[in-house]
């Protein structure tokens, strides 16, 4: 992919006084790299759904579903890590309607300034989701991995081997399953209590250099005895009935990882690290890859 992507396009757009041979020229590296651009898009793609229909499968295994929920997973706090997700939310925001786009926009920016407040309070915030609309994601196909995924109770496995348990949402804790093991005889126990200053708060540290899954509220209980096999990678536990289905998010973590590292590779410049939360991904507009 060509690097300096938007400074490519503005070239592109503008270029008449250059010469026809420089235009061309421009012309076909803003081609090539859009192509490169959606190439990757599509790639997350797949990999939205294939972290669907394993998320689906675990769900069903465990009993879970959403129908008359009381509670409402679109006003859970997390941050966000990869461009390559950022440029995907925004290739759904730039397809919606200049209208619904902008209202989307200043829920954002609502959203960004009660955050703001909720954090320099010590409180973990608590606002609806901006592309909430009446109870519906408005880019429910370009919503992001954790949006997907978060629900049920899944296992991460660190780089150096350590691995992570999410408990699931509060409904998954009402199953009969919560109260069982994962495969390994492991169970999820809370960290410390959460402190905005610190990394370790939610979503911190996923992404290109490592550190904790975007949820990161939980480890795993170190102390207790191995007695079964995790499940592989993307798939929901076919371990017996004695342990709690559980979701091994750790192929489409790294996948996600490839992806982004293949962004970074390809930027011309180097990138700072991100760690919005959605909200701030639609005010800042898109990255600049």
């Amino acid at each position: 992919m060509s690097g300096r992507l938007d400074a490519l396009l503005r070239g592109a757009a503008g270029s008449g006084g250059a010469g026809s041979g420089n235009a061309g020229s421009v012309r076909k590296d803003a081609a090539s790299a859009r192509a490169a651009v959606d190439a990757v898009l599509d790639r997350l793609a797949d990999l939205y759904a294939r972290m669907e229909s394993a998320y689906d499968a675990c769900a069903r295994e465990a009993g879970l579903s959403c129908a008359g929920c009381s509670t409402n997973c679109c006003t859970s706090f997390f941050r966000h890590h990869t461009h390559v997700e950022w440029l995907y939310l925004w290739r759904g925001l730039r397809a919606l309607p200049q209208a619904r786009r902008a209202a989307c926009m200043a829920r954002a920016a609502a959203y960004v300034r009660a955050a703001r407040e909720k954090l320099a309070a010590g409180a973990l915030p608590d606002a609806m989701c901006p592309l909430n609309e009446d109870g519906l994601c408005v880019l429910y196909a370009h919503r992001l991995m954790i949006c997907r995924m978060h629900g049920t109770r899944t296992l991460f496995v660190l780089p150096d081997g350590r691995e992570r348990l999410f408990p699931g949402c509060a409904r998954f804790n009402t199953l009969p399953c919560s109260v069982l093991p994962s495969p390994g005889g492991k169970f999820p126990v809370e960290q410390t209590a959460f402190s905005p200053e610190s990394p370790s708060g939610p979503g911190a540290g996923f992404g290109p250099g490592g550190g904790a899954a975007p949820d990161s509220l939980f480890v795993p209980e170190e102390t207790a005895p191995s007695s079964g096999s995790v499940s592989g990678p993307g798939t929901a536990s076919e371990s017996p009935s004695a342990f709690c289905p559980t979701l091994d998010r750790t192929s489409f973590y790294r996948e996600l990882a490839e992806l982004e590292m293949g962004l970074l590779r390809a930027a011309s410049r180097p990138l700072h690290r991100v760690n919005l939360t959605l909200a701030e991904m639609i005010e800042l507009g898109p990255p600049g890859i």
